[in-house]
């Protein structure tokens, strides 16, 4: 197991074992206290378990190499599995809460529960979330899907907890009982919204996203650090996976250059792609003699 795979790892259990205390100890006060936005936060973090769950499957899984039917590996199996948890956001948590709601606005209760669990309850959980939260940020920032999902949750689990606290300081302070369905639906409406990015993020990889620029302009740097290389054109990428890119390009050589020398040349280029860059770069380079357009797009026949 190497350096990174070892953090990720790391990473989604020590987030997997704190959403299980907070989401066991959201669900013993809710059902004490009857307060509904207690129930959003424990269905929140339910989702959250499913999420590490479902993720560590699918990365355990998105390692496994190439094979005749995904010749490219299984790296996109993580952007699946992130995208159907971000629907089960949206269709089961968001929605079951926001129905929950109304009919408290419309029926409101009256309050008689001991506030004071609850408070010592989300306050805890707070902190306990805060607990994963450098390691996410440290690594969440880049492509790497699996644990972006985790800093998308753990910022929206933050969130909705700053929600309930705010709700429940009204409910303490001015016996304002309607300030329970109403932090729950701020919790199902930033659950909604930190799906939608995710589902957004996912579905980019899924259709074959293009590098930005900055990944063509350092591909074309190193490819024309080659004393050989006269330049390079017709480039054409995607993402196969959150840290892996098929990119296709032409190689312009002198015309006189021989069969057995290109060769060389193209494999020395792609053993020095594989050495300068911090991702996977399947390549297709293609020897020629002549220029060509900086990059291409593919045209439908």
């Amino acid at each position: 197991m190497n350096a990174k795979s070892a953090n990720r790892n790391f990473i989604l259990l020590l987030t997997l074992a704190t959403r299980v205390v907070i989401a066991t100890a959201k669900l013993i006060v809710f059902f004490s206290t009857g307060l509904l936005f207690l129930l959003g936060e424990a269905l929140n973090n339910v989702t959250d378990i499913v999420t590490v769950l479902v993720t560590m499957i699918s990365v355990k899984i998105s390692a496994k190499g190439g094979d005749k039917e995904h010749p490219f590996g299984h790296r996109r199996l993580q952007s699946v599995a992130s995208l159907i948890v971000a629907i089960i956001f949206i269709i089961v948590t968001s929605y079951q809460l926001i129905q929950e709601s109304v009919i408290k606005l419309i029926n409101p209760s009256v309050i008689t529960a001991n506030l004071q669990w609850a408070l010592y309850v989300l306050i805890g959980s707070f902190v306990l979330n805060l607990v994963p939260l450098p390691y996410l940020l440290k690594y969440g920032r880049g492509r790497e899907i699996s644990i972006k999902t985790e800093l998308f949750d753990t910022i929206n689990d933050a969130l909705s907890l700053v929600a309930s606290i705010i709700g429940l300081g009204f409910i303490y302070f001015f016996q304002l009982n309607i300030a329970d369905p109403i932090a729950t639906i701020i919790i199902a409406l930033i659950i909604s919204f930190d799906a939608i990015l995710l589902i957004r993020e996912n579905i980019s990889t899924l259709i074959g996203e293009s590098p930005d620029e900055e990944f063509y302009d350092r591909l074309r740097e190193i490819v024309l650090s080659h004393e050989k290389v006269l330049g390079v054109h017709d480039m054409i990428g995607e993402y196969i996976g959150p840290h892996a890119v098929h990119v296709d390009f032409d190689l312009e050589l002198d015309p006189e250059t021989e069969l057995t020398e290109s060769d060389e040349i193209v494999r020395e280029i792609k053993n020095q792609l594989g050495e300068e860059t911090d991702i996977s770069i399947y390549c297709s380079i293609h020897p020629c003699s002549h220029t060509g357009d900086k990059r291409r797009i593919v045209s439908h026949v």
